[in-house]
């Protein structure tokens, strides 16, 4: 049987260098409170990132990406090469269930790894 045991990540580490905030509705101080004097908060979902690191002796900054055909080329190749490691979790069919099902595995936050919905088969 699997161990679906929560831990916040707020209480579990300290004094890193770099957070990717990519959830929205994360409670930012937590981000904050983990990284080091100096360390950097890069987020793709609140954009006031800057404003809210004021008190905090970070940098913070708010990224929009847009990915390229070749940047999403390069990816490819890493992945086909072995340069990146990927860890899928499961994968769900492109159907009102599979969504559902990973829609209701998500909530749960216990998912170890990526959700792929997959397109062709």
């Amino acid at each position: 049987m699997i161990d679906y045991t929560v831990v916040d990540f707020s209480e579990a580490v300290k004094n890193v260098d770099l957070v990717f905030d990519a959830v929205e509705g994360t409670n930012q101080e937590k981000n904050f409170k983990v990284l080091k004097d100096g360390g950097r908060l890069v987020s793709i979902v609140t954009p006031n990132i800057s404003d809210l690191a004021k008190e905090y002796k970070v940098d913070a900054q708010f990224v929009i990406v847009r990915p390229s055909r070749r940047d999403l080329e390069k990816i490819a190749d890493w992945v086909q090469y072995k340069k990146v490691k990927l860890h899928i979790n499961h994968l769900f069919p492109l159907t009102e269930t599979g969504l559902i099902e990973a829609h209701n595995l998500i909530e749960t936050k216990h998912t170890n790894g990526k959700l792929v919905v997959q397109i062709r088969t």
